[in-house]
């Protein structure tokens, strides 16, 4: 990018103190990538949640970070070199593409991303912004990049509309959120009808971690090593993404598709117990009473998690993880990705190349299920 874009805030990150256009014309920079040819694009790894930002989102993060009064503080600077990293797409982040093999990667913004804004108009206006930038970049390299929309869920019927305008008219694939938004979670039923348009559009939802509301810190106090992505993060995804399995979501709309990631936040794992439970509840063996009026969904949640559900190997190279993601939901709900910036992208490439599973399903989790979800063979 030219030194007249840089910015002096040393977050690495783009200004926003010009047009998206232009801002893309500022990254531009011909690779050899280019010339390479549609088959083998097509063959090649796909990666599923990749991150870039722009500097309004450092700003934003930085207030969210005050605000969710977070029990440990991040190191001072720690996201500048993180930063540079999320604001390039030529320079860095391309030929490191193919150096690995990578295809083609599906970015949306770091966390929170819009989820941070607690002003709605603010949100939405933001929310346009950053898809409209994102768009411009995915111009410049159609066959290297696919998008996220950001959603303003600060208003729901907004975030509809922006979603429709981000399929439809800017070309992106589908939405990313991070997490709940001030404390409403995608099952509350003002949010249904962002599912609707999804399904509609045919496209995915990617719910990417976040940390829990203010004041539900307690059982983390003292012990810093178990927040973020070592181990809350997983816990607080994977409870969001079931709040949506069994809010009937599915039921309303079949055709929706839900994204998760680090190889399925710990829901394959735990899948069968869940189930076992919610058997007994259903059939009146449970200790626990259902309260009346409860709506039950109509089919067992492993149904859902095996026709609506996605996952991604994201930030979770883990070879017995993967075995139990396979065992537990099957390959073909499994997506390839790396985490980009916040992982490095050698480890999760050598971890699927080389994992011990049959080339079908290799080949199923590296592209072929990535393919179909992006509508790339139609």
């Amino acid at each position: 990018m030219g030194n007249q874009f840089r910015n002096t805030n040393n977050d690495g990150l783009s200004p926003l103190s010009f047009p998206a256009s232009q801002l893309a014309e500022a990254s531009l920079r011909r690779t050899k990538s280019e010339d390479q040819t549609a088959e083998a694009m097509l063959t090649g790894l796909i990666s599923f949640e990749e991150h870039f930002s722009i500097r309004e989102f450092a700003t934003l993060r930085r207030d969210y970070m005050e605000r969710i009064q977070l029990p440990v503080r991040e190191k001072p600077g720690g996201m500048s070199n993180v930063g540079q990293l999320l604001s390039d797409f030529a320079e860095i982040r391309i030929p490191e593409m193919d150096k690995y093999g990578i295809a083609r990667q599906v970015i949306g913004s770091g966390s929170p991303g819009i989820q941070g804004l607690t002003d709605a108009d603010e949100a939405v206006r933001l929310a346009a912004y950053a898809n409209d930038y994102l768009a411009g970049m995915i111009t410049r390299w159609p066959d290297r990049f696919s998008g996220y929309a950001a959603l303003p869920m600060q208003d729901p019927p907004a975030a509809a509309r922006e979603l429709e305008r981000a399929v439809t008219q800017l070309g992106l694939s589908g939405a990313m959120l991070h997490g709940h938004t001030n404390g409403l979670y995608m099952d509350d039923p003002s949010c249904w009808v962002v599912w609707e348009r999804a399904a509609a559009l045919k496209v995915p939802i990617y719910i990417h971690p976040t940390d829990p509301i203010p004041g539900q810190w307690k059982i983390y106090d003292g012990y810093p090593e178990l927040l973020s992505a070592a181990w809350n993060w997983g816990f607080e995804t994977g409870t969001h993404a079931l709040r949506v399995i069994l809010s009937g979501v599915f039921d309303e709309f079949p055709d929706a598709s839900l994204i998760i990631g680090h190889m399925g936040e710990l829901i394959p794992f735990a899948l069968w117990r869940l189930e076992n439970q919610y058997k007994q509840q259903i059939s009146g063996e449970s200790l626990l009473e259902m309260p009346a009026g409860k709506r039950m969904i109509k089919q067992l949640p492993s149904y859902y998690v095996k026709n609506n559900l996605y996952i991604t190997t994201s930030g979770n190279f883990s070879v017995p993880a993967l075995q139990c993601a396979i065992d537990s939901i099957g390959a073909d709900r499994i997506l390839f990705a790396v985490d980009y910036p916040f992982e490095k992208t050698a480890p999760a490439v050598e971890f699927i190349r080389q994992a011990p599973i049959p080339e079908d399903r290799r080949e199923a989790i590296m592209w072929r299920n990535g393919s179909r979800l992006l509508h790339l063979t139609e």
